[in-house]
């Protein structure tokens, strides 16, 4: 067999955010999800993953699962723009200027400070802390939290051993315990998911460590 039929061609999740669930949401909603939309695939087409592909799919992908599970689209547009502060270096004002201060204001949530600190530590004890200070005024915070880190457990491809090391090590020590404790605040009609995407993170790590136990 020819090595192109032996390969697995990729989903094209951007397919993904664009379904009849729109006709539900408001013109000014679907404004601001194809400007959001439209920032992911500029800023991040040509930035790539240490798997090689596009960073936009994880934009996507991440956008989608919250679409699917029925969140509202400024959750999902705020999704697509998670990393729009923390790597692309958009400032707040701007953002906000673009998007509105509600996706505007998630994304600050979610989002590391551009300053240095002593240690990798510190920095992520930093980013829990702000996180758990805005969940209880807007609980969407968590979820869009969630979904990334969901996507970023369960995909990877391309990651070094001490990479996967660390990103296995920090979920459990820090984010699964944020996300646990951030479901109370988590309306009943998304409790099921939002448990579940929890589980599935956990899933993920245990596997990990399973496999690093098998012998050589």
């Amino acid at each position: 067999m020819e090595l192109e039929r032996q390969m697995i061609m990729p989903r094209e999740p951007a397919l993904a955010l664009w379904d009849d669930s729109f006709r539900d949401f408001s013109d000014a909603q679907m404004a601001r999800f194809a400007r959001a939309f439209h920032f992911s695939i500029a800023n991040h087409t040509k930035r790539w993953r240490k798997s090689g592909e596009s960073y936009y799919r994880h934009d996507c992908r991440a956008a989608a699962r919250t679409l699917k599970a029925g969140f509202d689209l400024d959750l999902v547009s705020a999704v697509l723009l998670h990393e729009a502060i923390e790597d692309d270096g958009w400032e707040e004002e701007r953002l906000k200027a673009i998007f509105g201060a509600n996706i505007t204001n998630l994304v600050v949530s979610v989002s590391k400070l551009p300053r240095t600190f002593p240690s990798r530590k510190e920095r992520l004890e930093d980013h829990i802390g702000r996180m758990r200070e805005a969940v209880p005024q807007d609980w969407r915070a968590a979820v869009v939290k969630l979904a990334d880190r969901l996507e970023n457990t369960t995909d990877t491809a391309g990651l070094s051993e001490e990479d996967k090391d660390r990103l296995f090590s920090e979920t459990e020590s820090h984010f699964l315990p944020f996300f646990r404790w951030a479901g109370k605040f988590i309306p009943p009609e998304h409790k099921i998911v939002y448990s579940i995407w929890i589980q599935e993170i956990e899933f993920a790590c245990d596997n990990y460590w399973r496999a690093q136990a098998l012998p050589k």
